[in-house]
């Protein structure tokens, strides 16, 4: 058992020392933390969340769902632009392979401070499956929805921790512009529920969310399959596999939603005109 310790010991210690030195001390950057907050999560979703709110009516939550959306889209826009500016118009980040920077640098230091933000984003991202747990919207807590929140907490962490800042940051940054567009629907249906009906709203946002899992694996192949770029290859080529993973499950839900359902409303139509 002593052995076993050890070893555990020795393992955290050499991860903890490949680690990024300037985002030790921010909040959150222990790996305690990152169990905690996920073990919770999934606890709160599959089990606390339904059990609580089993005998109780949905909570009406609207005024609260239009401040969280309103704050996600300033937040999101803000290291969209922020990153932008920083990385690509200061730093002169490179799209074909851009390794980290963990000098002290000012504006490299910064970058690291946007990553770190940008997975505290990630972890406010839960509280859309507690409002929908809240609602009594269980039909929406997929397994798709709880994997991909979850996994997100998972890779920015990592991220923030490892490498904050180089090749990744446009991933970051098209994330936020994405979501930045999401959650101003959010917005609009929860101040005009008769919205949602707009499902052409809802479809092009999936197809919005699959293209950027698309280029996502593309930006990360640029630096993995180039023999002269070292950027953090196993990472990378984990991240790319979970790209890949959700890029599925997306297409999958896609496929379902928006193009089975138009073929069985077409017979139901075609089907109808005939008996008349």
């Amino acid at each position: 058992m002593a052995t076993i310790c050890k070893y555990v010991m020795d393992f955290l210690e050499h991860i903890e020392n490949m680690s990024d030195p300037r985002v030790k001390d921010l909040p959150l950057m222990t790996p305690l933390w990152l169990v905690v907050i996920v073990v919770f999560y999934l606890y709160t979703v599959n089990q606390w969340g339904p059990r609580f709110m089993k005998n109780r009516k949905p909570f009406e939550l609207k005024y609260f769902m239009v401040f969280y959306n309103i704050f996600q889209i300033a937040i999101n826009l803000y290291l969209f632009k922020e990153g932008i500016m920083v990385a690509f118009v200061k730093l002169k980040y490179s799209f074909i392979c851009e390794l980290v920077d963990y000098s002290d640098n000012p504006d490299a230091v910064w970058i690291t401070r946007l990553v770190w933000a940008y997975m505290m984003v990630k972890i406010l991202d839960l509280f859309d499956t507690v409002v929908m747990i809240l609602r009594k919207k269980q039909n929406q807590v997929s397994f798709l929805h709880v994997y991909h929140h979850a996994g997100m907490v998972v890779v920015a962490w990592l991220c923030t921790k490892y490498f904050g800042g180089g090749h990744s940051v446009l991933i970051g940054i098209i994330n936020c512009f994405v979501h930045s567009i999401m959650y101003c629907y959010y917005l609009i249906s929860a101040i005009y529920p008769e919205f949602k009906q707009s499902v052409w709203w809802k479809r092009h946002l999936t197809e919005l969310q699959m293209t950027q899992f698309i280029y996502m694996t593309f930006h990360c192949a640029l630096s993995t399959f180039n023999p002269y770029c070292n950027f953090h290859r196993p990472l990378v080529i984990l991240f790319m596999i979970q790209n890949g993973f959700m890029f599925a499950m997306f297409l999958d839900f896609y496929v379902k939603t928006y193009i089975n359902k138009s073929k069985d409303k077409r017979e139901k139509e075609v089907a109808e005109k005939k008996q008349y």
